[in-house]
């Protein structure tokens, strides 16, 4: 007697949807040769979730047969194979399919549709599925807005999303990072210290992301006194001793010029990294600080559980 000759369907969708948010994929393959076993595949809900195992465990050719051997599907099939090509980085397939759906999207969908343009840079389609989000009442939530703005960031069309951002009621601080970020990415460093203040002022805690492309824009002397307050904030919020601002930090001082500080910002690193390390070690060669590099180098090659790599 198979396992789903001894439940419910309501009992293997509950463990298959396990299976999606634990990425348990021989689970998953077990669970669905017992669906196919007692019949159960022509039940579209359990059929979208095993769909959704597959596209979630990064399975999307399992996904993409398991899809198209649906006898019926409904927008959670769709929703669920187009989410699934964005995050395997398959954008164009994403976006093919999304163009053959015809039922009336939701937020996911079209979520998964923008982010599927902003890795293509595919401005035009973005723009309609931005029309799309609009006609049918999606573009004000926060998933699909903060969508929007990366897609027109990564499209180098700032000022739209710009006005897609002042339209969100109560942005978040995914909306800020999109807007910061985007902003740093498209030089205009200054307009995104502005919004950080902004972001502050509303009272939202800043994260790694919000520092990660501020810090990194800091490199002329006019700079430091930015660099030095950002810094001090990473320290309030405990994001100093993390490897990834710490390496940015280390980078930020060594453009400057300031070895000792670097080195500090090293020190302070709870779990290093191999990228802490070669980082540092560029830093004492940018400042030409040669003997502390080579110290830095045999200090690093003695640690057994670090690997020396091509950069190193």
């Amino acid at each position: 007697m198979g396992i789903a000759s001894h439940v419910v369907p309501e009992t293997i969708g509950s463990l298959l949807h396990n299976c999606s948010k634990t990425r348990a994929l021989r689970h998953g393959l077990s669970l669905h040769a017992a669906v196919v076993k007692s019949g159960m595949q022509a039940d579209v809900i359990i059929s979208n979730h095993i769909v959704n195992v597959y596209a979630k465990c990064g399975k999307i050719t399992f996904a993409r047969k398991m899809f198209d051997e649906m006898s019926e599907r409904n927008l959670v099939s769709w929703s669920a194979l187009i989410s699934g090509y964005d995050q395997a980085e398959e954008p164009t397939m994403a976006i093919e399919l999304f163009s053959k759906m015809r039922l009336d999207p939701n937020e996911y969908v079209l979520a998964s549709a923008i982010s599927a343009c902003a890795s293509l840079l595919a401005l035009t389609e973005g723009k309609q599925i931005h029309a799309q989000s609009v006609k049918f009442g999606y573009s004000s939530v926060s998933f699909v807005s903060n969508s929007l703005v990366s897609m027109y960031m990564k499209c180098g069309r700032c000022s739209d999303a710009l006005s897609v951002f002042s339209c969100i009621s109560e942005p978040n601080s995914v909306s800020y990072n999109a807007i910061i970020g985007g902003l740093v990415e498209n030089k205009q460093a200054e307009k995104g210290y502005e919004v950080f203040k902004q972001m502050r002022r509303q009272g939202l805690l800043p994260d790694r992301f919000t520092f990660v492309g501020l810090l990194g824009v800091c490199s002329t002397s006019d700079d430091l006194g930015r660099g030095l307050v950002l810094h001090c904030q990473t320290i309030k919020l405990k994001l100093d001793s993390t490897s990834f601002i710490g390496n940015v930090i280390i980078t930020m001082y060594s453009k400057f010029g300031l070895i000792e500080e670097a080195e500090k910002a090293f020190r302070l690193i709870e779990e290093k990294d191999a990228i802490s390390w070669n980082t540092l070690i560029a830093a004492c060669s940018h400042c030409d600080d040669h003997p502390k590099g080579l110290s830095i180098f045999k200090e690093m090659a003695n640690r057994v559980c670090l690997w020396l790599d091509d950069f190193t």
